[in-house]
């Protein structure tokens, strides 16, 4: 029979390293490696990463300099840029659950709104081509002359016809 290896210190299971406190730390930094951390007030501040690391850049520099309208100003040009401004609304709420940072986040959800509703109008269908008006008499004038047509062929061939 084949002898199975031993794992070695990296390759230890969880439950070794849970002794002497030294599990939460680890368990702490796995969560801080996946993007979420936590900010002042203990709330979740970078939620899941969106793939897009010029936008999760953005946004963390955001969280660290909240109070400076810079970074926030250039997240917000990025997110209209590159169609990012519903993933930059969700964190802008995310954020509102954080008593300290609740007003200006909120301030900042609402600008997120108002530029996408200038996007969207910006974007609104042109408007519909109106019809030729000369094309139009021309069909008008052609309606009244088959109509007249028929009209005078009914009553000539009624007028044909022997009286009884």
């Amino acid at each position: 029979m084949s002898e199975q290896p031993k794992p070695d210190d990296a390759t230890a299971p969880a439950e070794d390293a849970d002794e002497g406190g030294e599990g939460e730390a680890k368990g702490e930094a796995k969560g801080e490696a996946k993007g979420e951390g936590e900010g002042e007030g203990g709330a979740k501040v970078q939620g899941e990463a969106t793939g897009d690391i010029v936008f999760d850049t953005l946004w963390a520099r955001v969280v660290e300099a909240w109070d400076d309208d810079k970074p926030h100003g250039a997240l917000v040009q990025y997110a209209v840029k590159n169609q990012k401004l519903p993933e930059l609304a969700g964190k802008y709420k995310s954020m509102t659950a954080d008593p300290e940072k609740k007003v200006r986040a909120q301030k900042r959800l609402d600008g997120v709104v108002m530029a996408a509703t200038q996007l969207l109008f910006a974007m609104k269908s042109p408007p519909v081509p109106k019809s030729n008006k000369t094309i139009n008499i021309i069909a008008v004038l052609m309606a009244v002359s088959a109509i007249a047509f028929f009209a005078y062929r009914l009553m000539m061939s009624r007028a044909s016809l022997p009286s009884p």
